[in-house]
């Protein structure tokens, strides 16, 4: 009967892990039509080629690596997006040790692939990235994109 109720108990943990992970998917902002979602099951390296690497992991967190393998530092965990879903917002990384804690703000644009272009540290602890990406692209993205590809596409002319 204990063995019983113990597997009864770890099924219905489960079931509860479960259920808190669907109601945290639910309440989190993806952005219109959810379009930043699948960037939740992704995480992103930029190799700067020197000491540092980068990562960031959206809605979950941002962490600066040693470049030789050693220990990585945590640079922010999600706080959510500004200006519009344009900007996403890392809080609360580590403390430095002369400075505050510290953050990541990750600027967003559209591209045809998720690609990390750099990363700056414009202030003591407080990190700025520019990050590529397909879901950042917009309707009027694509309307701008087709009107350039009109513009640079020869007229078709019948040689007949």
């Amino acid at each position: 009967m204990r063995e019983k109720l113990r597997t009864a108990n770890d099924e219905i943990r489960t079931v509860e892990d479960q259920i808190s992970d669907i109601e945290k998917r639910i309440s989190t902002d993806y952005g219109p039509e959810m379009r930043f979602e699948p960037l939740s099951r992704e995480c992103f390296t930029f190799k700067s080629g020197g000491e540092w690497d980068y990562e960031i992991c959206p809605f979950k967190d941002a962490k600066q690596k040693s470049s030789s393998g050693g220990g990585s530092t945590g640079i922010g965990n999600w706080q959510g997006f500004e200006r519009g879903h344009t900007v996403m917002m890392f809080t609360n990384g580590m403390s430095c040790w002369n400075g505050p804690m510290r953050s990541l703000t990750v600027t967003l644009s559209c591209a045809a692939e998720h690609k990390v272009l750099a990363v700056d540290e414009p202030e003591v602890c407080k990190y700025a990235m520019r990050f590529e990406t397909p879901v950042a692209c917009t309707k009027e993205h694509a309307i701008s994109a087709q009107a350039d590809l009109q513009a640079l596409a020869p007229e078709a002319h019948d040689e007949l």
